[in-house]
């Protein structure tokens, strides 16, 4: 019985060998190893190069600006492939694509698309018409930037880094500037075919003033950007006139950020140690509007020197929570958040409420979570970034403000962020720098945004 166990044993170990893992057994007892399975080669992507136009810009009905030639290289590997390419349009209403050459069909905005097998690249294509004149309140008109109001026909510009852009066929361009009352003093930046060219100060260079002239006959554009904040000037644009023809505008980003903040936000002290405004402020070299830049999107600046985010401060009339809906803290008019939605609200508020005499981290606390409460009830679902620190940081605002998200993410709510920023305090009255400060919470601040994909939610 004992030698039948061990032979059935045997019989099961040479089956095993036989099939299985056991194969492998037997084939190397026997002299016959096979070769060992390769792993999968590695799928390199390919190094694609795309020497494209950034945009193509078109005019309907136009001789000289109704179609363009479109010239691109395209390298795969670094082995040119320009003449394997495929090329479509996305809205065939509004553009045509033949033989090389772009053509607008109608008025309105699409992509074409340049393909090289499964690799793509997607050009901008804006197509203007033109228009008699200019309204200035139909943004299909004049594009806008920034919480803007009409007012008796007029467009009304309150806030900084807020403006308006136009484009036309022609030399020159001029507009009617006034101040809305009350003010102060402040400058305005004038650029032309995306290059600034000149500063307009109040008020001695408004009323009826050239923002370009004796420019070369054709295409040009025009963007009126305010650099001082609200609270010192607010500008009214009554007129547009160009010598030549006006085309619609172009479409607003489909980005959009929204900043509640106070002087810092505004660019107080960012050019320098001058208390003179157009050396010392420009709040269109801020962090924020470097953000925008970089990610292309529009941006709403809703800033005010020395307002606290909660706390009340004697060197200011104003809480945030009193104005945050508001188009600015002057025109007291409701803003209006459903026609105007943002893809990420940031929230660059506590240095001013440092100085508050019922500063304690209770205080801040309550007063902050309320804040976030309505700003969250404004903008439901849009990721929140808070931040901190560009001036120095006070131990009971961080402590509050950390408080605050903590209470507000315990009721529910989700996507609130809290970021410490790089202090300067080399400018004007110990305000951060372009070059320094502005510069370096810019940097983190992107990078923050991009490692937490903030604008996927």
């Amino acid at each position: 019985m004992k030698s039948f166990i061990r032979c059935c044993a045997l019989l099961c170990c040479t089956a095993m060998m036989m099939t299985g893992a056991g194969c492998s057994v037997l084939e190397a007892f026997m002299g016959n190893k096979p070769e060992p399975t390769q792993p999968p080669e590695e799928q390199i992507p390919v190094k694609m190069v795309w020497e494209v136009p950034e945009e193509i810009v078109l005019v309907a009905d136009n001789a000289a600006y109704g179609s363009a030639p479109c010239e691109w290289k395209v390298y795969a590997d670094e082995k040119d492939v320009s003449d394997q390419v495929t090329v479509s349009v996305e809205d065939t209403a509004v553009a045509a694509f033949e033989n090389g050459v772009a053509t607008a069909v109608g008025r309105g905005n699409t992509f074409l698309t340049v393909s090289y097998e499964s690799e793509t690249k997607k050009i901008p294509v804006y197509v203007l018409g033109a228009q008699e004149g200019y309204d200035l309140s139909d943004s299909k008109s004049v594009r806008t930037f920034g919480r803007t109001y009409m007012e008796d026909g007029t467009l009304c510009i309150p806030n900084v880094a807020s403006g308006f852009e136009v484009s036309f066929i022609g030399t020159s361009l001029q507009a009617n500037l006034s101040a809305i009352a009350p003010t102060l003093t402040g400058t305005v930046k004038v650029y032309v075919d995306g290059e600034f060219t000149k500063y307009l100060n109040y008020p001695a260079d408004f009323d009826r003033v050239d923002l370009c002239k004796d420019l070369e006959e054709g295409f040009h554009t025009v963007k009126v950007l305010k650099m001082t904040e609200q609270g010192y000037l607010r500008v009214r644009l009554s007129e547009l006139k160009t010598d030549g023809t006006a085309l619609t505008a172009f479409p607003s980003s489909d980005l959009r950020f929204e900043f509640y903040g106070d002087s810092i936000t505004s660019g107080f002290g960012n050019l320098g140690i001058t208390s003179q405004f157009k050396e010392c402020e420009d709040g269109t070299q801020t962090y924020a509007t470097m953000l925008g830049e970089y990610f292309g999107a529009d941006c709403d600046m809703i800033s005010y020197a020395g307002v606290p985010a909660c706390l009340p401060v004697d060197h200011s009339h104003l809480l945030m929570g009193q104005f945050f809906d508001k188009v600015d803290a002057a025109s007291n008019l409701p803003y209006d958040f459903e026609a105007n939605p943002v893809d990420l609200v940031v929230i660059n508020l506590g240095t001013n409420d440092a100085g508050s005499a019922e500063k304690t981290v209770s205080n801040m606390a309550e007063g902050y979570a309320d804040l976030l409460r309505s700003i969250r009830a404004k903008r439901p679902g849009v990721p929140i970034l808070c931040v901190y620190g560009m001036m120095g940081v006070d131990g009971d605002i961080d402590a509050g403000i950390n408080r605050a998200i903590d209470d507000v993410l315990s009721e529910g709510e989700t996507d609130i962020y809290y970021l410490w920023l790089f202090s300067d305090t080399s400018g004007y009255k110990g305000h951060p720098k372009v070059a320094v400060g502005h510069t370096n919470a810019f940097e983190e601040m992107k990078t923050y945004i991009l490692d937490r994909n903030l604008l996927e939610k």
